[in-house]
Protein backbone atom coordinates (compact mmCIF):
# COMPACT_ATOMS: atom_id res chain seq x y z
CA UNK A 1 0.00 0.00 0.00
CA UNK A 2 1.26 3.43 -0.89
CA UNK A 3 2.01 6.35 1.35
CA UNK A 4 0.22 9.37 1.39
CA UNK A 5 3.47 11.26 0.78
CA UNK A 6 4.02 9.31 -2.11
CA UNK A 7 0.53 10.10 -3.68
CA UNK A 8 1.29 13.43 -2.96
CA UNK A 9 4.05 13.52 -4.81
CA UNK A 10 2.12 12.18 -7.63
CA UNK A 11 -0.38 14.37 -7.77
CA UNK A 12 2.37 17.17 -7.61
CA UNK A 13 4.26 15.95 -10.42
CA UNK A 14 0.82 15.23 -12.77
CA UNK A 15 0.33 19.02 -12.25
CA UNK A 16 4.60 19.83 -12.83
CA UNK A 17 4.61 21.48 -16.48
CA UNK A 18 8.28 20.03 -16.61
CA UNK A 19 7.33 16.69 -15.83
CA UNK A 20 3.39 16.34 -17.61
CA UNK A 21 2.89 18.11 -21.18
CA UNK A 22 -0.95 18.66 -21.51
CA UNK A 23 -2.04 17.05 -25.38
CA UNK A 24 -5.72 18.29 -24.94
CA UNK A 25 -8.49 19.17 -22.32
CA UNK A 26 -8.13 15.20 -21.53
CA UNK A 27 -4.92 13.93 -22.41
CA UNK A 28 -1.35 14.31 -21.30
CA UNK A 29 1.61 12.83 -21.70
CA UNK A 30 4.79 11.78 -18.90
CA UNK A 31 7.67 13.37 -20.50
CA UNK A 32 9.68 11.22 -18.74
CA UNK A 33 8.44 7.67 -19.61
CA UNK A 34 5.92 8.87 -22.84
CA UNK A 35 3.20 7.47 -21.62
CA UNK A 36 -0.25 9.21 -22.57
CA UNK A 37 -2.93 9.20 -20.11
CA UNK A 38 -6.10 11.21 -19.29
CA UNK A 39 -5.30 13.30 -17.00
CA UNK A 40 -8.96 13.63 -15.71
CA UNK A 41 -9.01 10.00 -14.68
CA UNK A 42 -5.22 9.70 -13.43
CA UNK A 43 -6.47 12.87 -10.91
CA UNK A 44 -9.35 11.27 -9.68
CA UNK A 45 -7.91 7.95 -8.93
CA UNK A 46 -4.88 9.85 -6.94
CA UNK A 47 -7.61 11.63 -5.51
CA UNK A 48 -9.32 8.61 -4.51
CA UNK A 49 -6.20 7.03 -3.04
CA UNK A 50 -5.58 9.98 -0.84
CA UNK A 51 -8.84 10.42 0.41
CA UNK A 52 -9.09 6.05 0.84
CA UNK A 53 -5.67 6.70 2.95
CA UNK A 54 -7.00 9.47 5.16
CA UNK A 55 -9.96 7.62 6.03
CA UNK A 56 -8.12 4.49 6.84
CA UNK A 57 -5.55 6.95 9.04
CA UNK A 58 -8.75 8.66 10.49
CA UNK A 59 -9.86 5.23 11.75
CA UNK A 60 -6.81 4.04 12.75
CA UNK A 61 -5.89 7.10 14.89
CA UNK A 62 -9.91 6.65 16.28
CA UNK A 63 -9.04 3.01 17.13
CA UNK A 64 -5.77 3.93 18.92
CA UNK A 65 -7.85 7.02 20.66
CA UNK A 66 -10.43 3.82 22.36
CA UNK A 67 -7.58 1.43 22.81
CA UNK A 68 -6.13 4.64 24.83
CA UNK A 69 -9.33 5.28 26.66
CA UNK A 70 -9.77 1.56 28.15
CA UNK A 71 -6.32 1.31 28.95
CA UNK A 72 -6.83 4.63 31.42
CA UNK A 73 -9.61 2.85 32.68
CA UNK A 74 -8.06 -0.17 33.15
CA UNK A 75 -5.42 1.62 35.00
CA UNK A 76 -7.44 3.95 36.92
CA UNK A 77 -9.61 0.80 37.90
CA UNK A 78 -6.37 -1.28 38.90
CA UNK A 79 -5.06 1.42 40.79
CA UNK A 80 -8.31 1.68 42.88
CA UNK A 81 -8.00 -1.86 43.16
CA UNK A 82 -4.34 -1.59 44.63
CA UNK A 83 -5.09 1.09 47.33
CA UNK A 84 -8.06 -0.90 48.70
CA UNK A 85 -5.36 -4.13 48.69
CA UNK A 86 -2.66 -2.37 50.26
CA UNK A 87 -5.20 -0.73 53.16
CA UNK A 88 -6.47 -4.47 53.45
CA UNK A 89 -3.06 -5.64 53.54
CA UNK A 90 -2.12 -2.50 56.36
CA UNK A 91 -4.99 -3.55 58.54
CA UNK A 92 -4.23 -6.92 58.72
CA UNK A 93 -0.40 -6.30 59.21
CA UNK A 94 -1.72 -3.99 62.37
CA UNK A 95 -4.29 -6.97 63.72
CA UNK A 96 -1.51 -9.73 63.48
CA UNK A 97 1.14 -7.48 64.85
CA UNK A 98 -0.98 -6.55 68.08
CA UNK A 99 -2.37 -10.07 68.60
CA UNK A 100 0.97 -11.52 68.62
CA UNK A 101 1.98 -8.72 70.55
CA UNK A 102 4.67 -7.71 68.09
CA UNK A 103 6.42 -11.17 68.69
CA UNK A 104 5.38 -13.05 65.42
CA UNK A 105 3.79 -16.39 65.54
CA UNK A 106 4.58 -20.15 64.82
CA UNK A 107 3.05 -23.11 64.38
CA UNK A 108 3.51 -26.54 62.16
CA UNK A 109 1.49 -24.53 59.71
CA UNK A 110 2.86 -21.14 59.71
CA UNK A 111 5.28 -18.46 60.92
CA UNK A 112 4.84 -14.97 60.90
CA UNK A 113 8.25 -13.14 61.66
CA UNK A 114 8.41 -9.88 63.07
CA UNK A 115 11.58 -7.45 61.82
CA UNK A 116 12.12 -4.32 63.82
CA UNK A 117 13.38 -1.40 62.21
CA UNK A 118 13.08 2.45 63.20
CA UNK A 119 12.01 5.37 61.47
CA UNK A 120 12.00 9.16 61.49
CA UNK A 121 9.23 10.78 62.81
CA UNK A 122 8.51 14.45 62.94
CA UNK A 123 6.74 15.79 65.87
CA UNK A 124 7.75 19.66 64.65
CA UNK A 125 9.03 20.29 61.80
CA UNK A 126 10.01 24.26 62.95
CA UNK A 127 12.12 23.16 66.07
CA UNK A 128 14.30 21.16 63.51
CA UNK A 129 18.24 22.20 64.02
CA UNK A 130 19.40 24.36 60.98
CA UNK A 131 22.21 21.82 60.22
CA UNK A 132 19.45 19.07 59.43
CA UNK A 133 17.50 21.18 56.42
CA UNK A 134 19.05 20.62 53.08
CA UNK A 135 18.55 23.59 50.53
CA UNK A 136 17.14 21.84 46.92
CA UNK A 137 18.30 23.02 43.85
CA UNK A 138 14.75 24.45 43.73
CA UNK A 139 15.19 26.58 46.53
CA UNK A 140 13.08 24.29 49.02
CA UNK A 141 13.94 23.07 52.07
CA UNK A 142 14.23 19.16 53.05
CA UNK A 143 15.11 17.79 56.34
CA UNK A 144 17.40 15.00 56.82
CA UNK A 145 15.63 11.54 58.07
CA UNK A 146 18.89 10.24 57.82
CA UNK A 147 21.30 12.73 59.22
CA UNK A 148 18.70 12.96 62.26
CA UNK A 149 18.30 9.22 62.27
CA UNK A 150 22.21 8.75 63.14
CA UNK A 151 22.62 11.49 65.28
CA UNK A 152 19.41 10.34 67.52
CA UNK A 153 21.15 6.39 67.33
CA UNK A 154 24.41 7.99 68.42
CA UNK A 155 23.24 9.52 71.46
CA UNK A 156 22.05 12.82 70.36
CA UNK A 157 18.91 14.73 71.31
CA UNK A 158 17.55 16.22 68.10
CA UNK A 159 14.60 18.91 69.14
CA UNK A 160 11.53 18.31 66.93
CA UNK A 161 12.56 14.52 66.31
CA UNK A 162 12.62 11.39 67.75
CA UNK A 163 13.14 7.38 66.67
CA UNK A 164 10.12 5.69 66.50
CA UNK A 165 9.41 1.67 66.09
CA UNK A 166 8.55 0.28 63.06
CA UNK A 167 7.58 -3.06 62.50
CA UNK A 168 7.08 -5.46 59.55
CA UNK A 169 5.49 -8.18 58.77
CA UNK A 170 6.91 -11.20 56.64
CA UNK A 171 4.59 -14.47 56.28
CA UNK A 172 7.46 -17.65 55.50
Amino acid sequence: MRKLYEINHDLERLLDENATVVIDDENAVDIETGEVFSLTDRINALEIEKTEKIKGAAVYLDDLNQKRLALKQKIERFTKQLKALDGDIDGLTFFLLNATENQGFKDDDIELKVKTTQRCVFIDESAIPERFIKTETKIETKISKTEISKAIKNGEVVPGAKLELNYTLSVL
